[in-house]
C-alpha cells in the first residue's frame, strides 16, 4: 500500500501544480515586443506566451502597416499595451487599450482587475471574457467591416481609422522576427486559428533582473553601504512595465503563476 502511494504521489503533485487555462482562453497568445531582444527580459517566465519582435518604429525599418497604425495608437508605447483578438478568418473581432496605471496598483495580485472583464471602450460594456467565448470557443466569424481596407503604401481613409480603429479588418500580413532573428510573417503563426495579438514594448536599456541581483548582492555583502540605496533603486526595474501585464496574463488566461523576483 506504502508503494502505491508513494507511485502515486508524484502524479498527484504535478496535477495540483498543472495549469489549467482559462476556458475560453485561446490556445497561444503571441506578444509582440517593439525593439530588439533585451537579454534581461527572461520570456521563459512566460510558457504559454509566445513572444516575437517588431523594430522601433523610428528606425523606419518596421512594416508599413505597422508604422502607419503605431502612428494612429499607442501600439508602440512602452507602457501601454493593445490586444487583438483575431478570428479564424484573420478578421480582427476584438480591439481594446491597456494602460500601466490599470494595474500598477494590484501588484502581487493580478486578479483584482482583469483584461476579461474591462470593458472594451469605456462605457461600452462588451468585454474580452464574451468575444472569447463567441470567436474562440464557439469558433465564430466576426462582422467584416468592408469599409476598413488597406493597401500596402497606402494611407487608409476610412473613418475610425485616425483613432487607430481596425476592429472588423481583416488583419494585414507582416513578418515578425523570433529572438533568434528569425523572420515569420504573422498569418503563419496565426495559422487559422483564433488568437489573441499583445502589442507593447521594451526597454533595451532596462535590466529587468536588476531586483534579483540586487537582493544577491545585498545578501552576499557585494553591495557597500554607499551602494544600498542604488541597489534598492535599480531592483524595482524587474518590475519594470510589461512584465506585470504578461505575469497578468498568464494569471488570469492559462492560470499559470509566473515566478517573482521580489
Amino acid at each position: 500500500m506504502l508503494l502505491v502511494c508513494l507511485f502515486f504521489l508524484p502524479m498527484t503533485v504535478q496535477s495540483q501544480r498543472a495549469a489549467k487555462k482559462y476556458k475560453h482562453a485561446p490556445d497561444e497568445t503571441f506578444v509582440l515586443l517593439f525593439g530588439e531582444p533585451n537579454a534581461t527580459f527572461d520570456v521563459a517566465q512566460f510558457p504559454h506566451l509566445k513572444f516575437y519582435y517588431l523594430p522601433d518604429i523610428s528606425s523606419g525599418t518596421a512594416p508599413d502597416f505597422i508604422t502607419r497604425w503605431a502612428d494612429k495608437s499607442d501600439i508602440a508605447e512602452k507602457e501601454h499595451i493593445q490586444a487583438l483578438l483575431i478570428d479564424s478568418k484573420g478578421v480582427v473581432a476584438y480591439q481594446n487599450f491597456y494602460h500601466k496605471a490599470i494595474i500598477e496598483g494590484f501588484r502581487g495580485d493580478e486578479f483584482q482587475t482583469s483584461l476579461l472583464t474591462k470593458p472594451r471602450i469605456v462605457p461600452d460594456k462588451q468585454k474580452l471574457e464574451e468575444f472569447l467565448k463567441t470567436h474562440v470557443t464557439k469558433a465564430k466569424d466576426a462582422k467584416v467591416d468592408k469599409k476598413k481596407m488597406y493597401t500596402p503604401g497606402t494611407e487608409p481613409t476610412f473613418k475610425s481609422w485616425k483613432k487607430g480603429d481596425i476592429m472588423g479588418m481583416e488583419l494585414p500580413d507582416f513578418n515578425v522576427k523570433s529572438a533568434n532573428g528569425e523572420e515569420v510573417s504573422i498569418k503563419k503563426l496565426l495559422a487559422g486559428k483564433p488568437s489573441l495579438i499583445i502589442f507593447t514594448a521594451i526597454d533595451k536599456n532596462t535590466n529587468y533582473g536588476a531586483n534579483k541581483e540586487a537582493a544577491e548582492n545585498l545578501k552576499d555583502n557585494k553591495v557597500t553601504a554607499k551602494g544600498i540605496f542604488s541597489a534598492v533603486v535599480s531592483a524595482s526595474s524587474s518590475d519594470a512595465f510589461p512584465i506585470p501585464w504578461m505575469w497578468h496574463i498568464e494569471n488570469v488566461l492559462y492560470n499559470y503563476y509566473p515566478p517573482r523576483n521580489k
